[in-house]
């Protein structure tokens, strides 16, 4: 599987980010430039989400390809984006940037960042603040699209580096019931309707307050619990009153709400078929003539109305008299940490322990998931018998103050959702034992500061631990975008739009307190001691970046593999993680060029394959400036004494190594050509019998008129052989060559398993992955010192008229001025000179979308530079290669045969290794194979087959 440190772009932030760390300026808020005085509040919000995408992270695990592809991209419009908005004035002066050859690295602004960081001590904000700044603040409506590149990215990052979740230790029967917690509505729509008809029937005049009891939803196919409320008195009563709500069958009733009301409580009031029932229109009436009575009030709530009934109670229950708000517990200490004096006097009062904290915040991740549309804050949450000595038992009670809704558009997640917004805040007062002066405004909008702040905040704590719980608080500070995302994609009464909402909660928010719960439960001291001993490492799974990870795993694999392992807990996973991780990862001041991993270095150095048949994979180059290109790109060197030695009689050179997790064989050919090719696949044979693909690797003439999805075939795109045909076997007449056509002279078809693996490729998913990889190999490769003259050429890419012959355009030599049709003669100097010594003329050049596009021509005058590099982005083709021996130099004969046989590209090599194992021949355009060809192009079009070639192995999967 990829790593994300594979990708260059991944690399150039964490780079700059290491050089931020100690020179970005403090965040200050807008406290000291109010966001009412900005032009856009989105300029703060755009710092913050800046600053947490330079923050440096510990390097995560190895990714799917389909998390690579999404984190590839999301990067890489990431740094498109900010390399559009570094400001002039850091570009000009550094010696990264050249005008000469800026166009020839990718983000060459974002990288003379780098080099300014790397020259300066003083502190600067990133692009909105009162030092100086790195990157432009746009505007208005580009500013908004702007945060959502810079946010997008951040969430996706933040999902791929968050510590790998463990499972908490459930049975299986709890386990299911866990999938169905977030279906179950049912102590939401009851809540709702209950307090909506209190609320209706409260007549005295003045407001009132439901305190409702965070109960759990049990199994669906039980009985729901009591619901038990505590109702605010009037003016002139001084006691609160408890509610319990049951559901009843009573005669011709359906199952109603029973509502049971006693002062000084009763935790449960069995209903008694001796009590009469009375409709009760005044809430405030029935109780003020029953007040100290002591008798229990008992109401069905019922679409018709409110039904009381008065009994004594059985029991005593909770006392109101003494409730505390979750405030006033945090502003006691009860939340506090255990501090050393605690530790050693022993500690003034009862406090909650982390086991305490998380159980907390899991019943309350409950009450979000049904009262999302509420205030949930610590000045609304109460805990009943305070004043008794030891810790608070049972449940907590959130206030009500009005029916529910309670938010102004319960529906409307946006950034600075309030009810999200009071949980995040309420779960860092929980977790420190103290109280976040924070205003939160019933209005989204009004709320972008407060959110700006949160974030901030939950990005420092990152820095010095990651856990479930921090998790859980990000996400509530996120978790808008994919609930909006959910709500727009289709119409959703009310009912669905709750499940979707409740849905999202469970997984995002819930299940990672949960998660954080088990965290914080002590194990037997016999299972403690089991996992800490390291499990057997499977590679796929445990693969980090980094050479200390290779001696990690060397331990490791001595360890017998039990398939009953458990998994340790994520502590102590967490733990070994971060140690092997900040041996490899980067110290804070290294430069950019410290990041440059190759690929060898992020994967196990896995074992050599004992014996020339553990070799699979042949590569097979005809030219030295291909196989320079091919040999650079290994990401291990095999054999250094030359202990695999070869077949006795075999003739060929070779490189043993390994490529993306493959034992390849590179063989260099004595020539070109077929017969060349066929001699070096007979080594192969002989030497490596356990080969089974080819990569027939280099560089060949193009045909610019594509025959797949995309119609424009250019210098540097690379060709991927779907079938080959030998275009020069056949017979030869005197007015033509007739290519023999017979099914015994034709070469086969490639087998079943290149053609499913190219069917794959060739579709839109495989060809954006091929063609991203074979970017980034190809960024790699050109880095290196060696391969500086393989970058971009600056030379323009010519296609001309096919018809238009290159010779003397200028009248000066007789033999081509006599020139005229496609079979005359040029003289012997035309063959050998360039377009510019014979003055071919621009006007019979092809006008092409993708080359002015890619020079920031003609229609195309306006294009960024990010577009221009985008452009020049080599594209991958499908298609039939024609194999030969002749040099393909006539564009007439060329788009003849092409059209014949429905080609794309001619080569020489293919055909002699295409029938002595099972080959793909994957070549770059270097010329148009017209008579206009040269040798400009050679060096890039050899890298960018290469790095195609690479880009190539790491999709493949071969059968074990």
């Amino acid at each position: 599987m990829p790593y994300l440190i594979e990708l260059n772009e991944w690399r150039l932030l964490r780079g700059i980010g290491s050089l931020l760390d100690h020179r970005k300026a403090p965040y200050v808020h807008t406290q000291s430039r109010p966001l009412s005085n900005l032009k856009d509040p989105n300029a703060d919000l755009f710092e913050v989400e800046l600053r947490r995408a330079f923050m440096v992270q510990e390097f995560p695990r190895n990714l799917t390809s389909r998390e690579f592809d999404r984190c590839q991209a999301s990067l890489e419009s990431l740094c498109l984006l900010l390399d559009r908005l570094v400001l002039d004035s850091l570009v000009s002066n550094s010696p990264v940037w050249s005008r000469s050859h800026h166009h020839e690295r990718h983000f060459s602004r974002l990288r003379a960042i780098t080099a300014f960081l790397e020259s300066t001590s003083e502190a600067v904000d990133l692009a909105f603040g009162t030092n100086k700044t790195l990157f432009k603040l746009p505007n208005g409506a580009e500013l908004s699209r702007c945060l959502q590149v810079v946010t997008e990215c951040n969430d996706i990052l933040s999902r791929l580096t968050a510590p790998a979740a463990q499972e908490p230790t459930i049975q299986p029967l709890q386990r299911q019931q866990k999938r169905r917690m977030w279906k179950k509505a049912r102590i939401r729509n009851r809540s709702t309707f209950v307090l909506g008809t209190l609320f209706e029937h409260f007549r005295c005049g003045t407001s009132h307050e439901v305190l409702l009891k965070l109960i759990e939803d049990p199994d669906e196919d039980s009985v729901l619990p009591s619901l038990q409320l505590m109702l605010s008195p009037c003016p002139e009563l001084e006691l609160w009153q408890e509610v319990q709500c049951e559901s009843v069958n009573l005669y011709v009733y359906k199952p109603l709400y029973l509502l049971t009301y006693v002062t000084h409580l009763s935790t449960y009031l069995a209903f008694r078929g001796e009590t009469s029932i009375s409709r009760i229109p005044d809430i405030c009436t029935d109780i003020r003539q029953h007040t100290g009575q002591g008798k229990a009030l008992m109401l069905l709530i019922e679409k018709y109305g409110i039904f009381g009934a008065w009994a004594n109670p059985t029991s005593s229950g909770p006392d109101p008299s003494s409730k505390e708000s979750l405030d006033q517990l945090i502003e006691k200490g009860a939340f506090k940490p255990l501090d050393l004096h605690a530790l050693i006097h022993g500690a003034s009062q009862e406090k909650f322990s982390t086991k305490d904290k998380r159980a907390l915040a899991v019943k309350l991740g409950f009450c979000l998931m049904d009262f999302f549309d509420a205030d949930i804050t610590s000045k609304r949450i109460y805990f009943l018998n305070a004043s008794k000595p030891g810790p608070r038992e049972g449940l907590p009670y959130l206030a009500f103050g009005s029916k529910l809704p309670a938010a102004a558009d319960p529906y409307s997640f946006r950034m600075g959702h309030p009810a999200l917004l009071s949980f995040a805040k309420l779960l860092l007062e929980i977790d420190f034992g103290q109280s976040l002066d924070l205003e939160i405004s019933p209005y989204n909008s009004q709320n972008q500061a407060t959110w700006a702040k949160l974030v901030s905040y939950v990005d420092r704590l990152e820095e010095d631990r990651r856990d479930s719980y921090l998790e859980a608080i990000r996400a509530c500070l996120h978790v808008h975008r994919k609930i909006a995302e959910k709500l727009r994609s289709r119409d959703l009464d009310s009912k669905g739009a709750d499940s979707r909402i409740r849905k999202i909660l469970y997984k995002e928010v819930v299940h990672k307190l949960e998660l954080g719960l088990a965290e914080s439960i002590p194990r037997p001291a016999h299972k403690r001691q089991r996992s800490e001993s390291p499990p057997a490492s499977d590679h796929r799974d445990r693969a980090q970046p980094g050479r200390s990870w290779r001696m990690a795993t060397r331990s490791l694999e001595s360890q017998p593999f039990t398939a009953g392992f458990k998994r340790r807990r994520t502590p102590e996973q967490h733990s070994w993680s971060s140690r092997a991780v900040s041996e490899s990862a980067p110290s804070e001041n290294s430069s950019l060029s410290d990041l440059s991993m190759t690929h060898s270095e992020t994967s196990f150095c896995s074992p050599r394959p004992n014996s020339r048949e553990g070799f699979q994979i042949a590569l097979i180059c005809a030219l030295r400036v291909e196989f320079d290109a091919v040999e650079a790109l290994f990401d291990e060197y095999y054999e250094q004494d030359f202990s695999y030695s070869k077949a006795p009689g075999d003739p060929n050179a070779y490189t043993t190594g390994r490529m993306c997790g493959h034992y390849v064989v590179l063989a260099f050919m004595p020539g070109m050509g077929k017969v060349n090719s066929a001699s070096v696949a007979a080594g192969f044979r002989a030497s490596f019998p356990g080969i089974r693909l080819g990569l027939v690797v280099g560089i060949c003439g193009g045909v610019p008129v594509g025959t797949d999805d995309e119609k424009e075939v250019l210098l540097g795109d690379v060709i991927i052989s779907t079938a080959l045909v030998q275009f020069d076997f056949g017979r030869q007449y005197a007015n033509k060559t007739v290519r023999r056509d017979t099914l015994q002279d034709n070469l086969g078809r490639p087998n079943a398993e290149i053609r499913a693996f190219l069917t794959k490729l060739s579709g839109s998913r495989g060809r954006k992955t091929l063609r991203d990889k074979t970017s980034i190999h190809l960024e790699e490769l050109c880095d290196q010192d060696d391969f500086k003259q393989s970058s971009y050429p600056t030379e323009d890419d010519k296609l001309y008229m096919s018809t238009y012959r290159h010779k003397h355009q200028d009248g000066s030599c007789a033999i081509c001025a006599n020139c005229n049709g496609p079979e005359d003669d040029v003289c012997e100097a035309a063959l050998e000179s360039t377009c510019e010594e014979l003055h071919c003329q621009d006007s019979e050049l092809v006008c092409r979308a993708r080359v002015d596009k890619a020079r920031g021509a003609g229609h195309y005058r306006d294009t960024s530079t990010a577009g221009m590099l985008e452009a020049r982005k080599p594209v991958i083709h499908f298609g039939v290669i024609v194999s030969g021996d002749s040099v393909m130099k006539s564009g007439q004969h060329r788009d003849e045969i092409a059209s014949r046989e429905k080609a794309i590209a001619f080569e020489m090599e293919g055909a002699g290794v295409w029938e002595s194992f099972p080959t793909v021949v994957i070549k770059s355009v270097c010329d148009y194979a017209d008579s206009h060809k040269n040798k400009k192009w050679q060096r890039y079009a050899a890298a960018t087959a290469a790095a195609c070639m690479k880009a190539f192995l790491g999709e493949w999967r071969p059968a074990r």
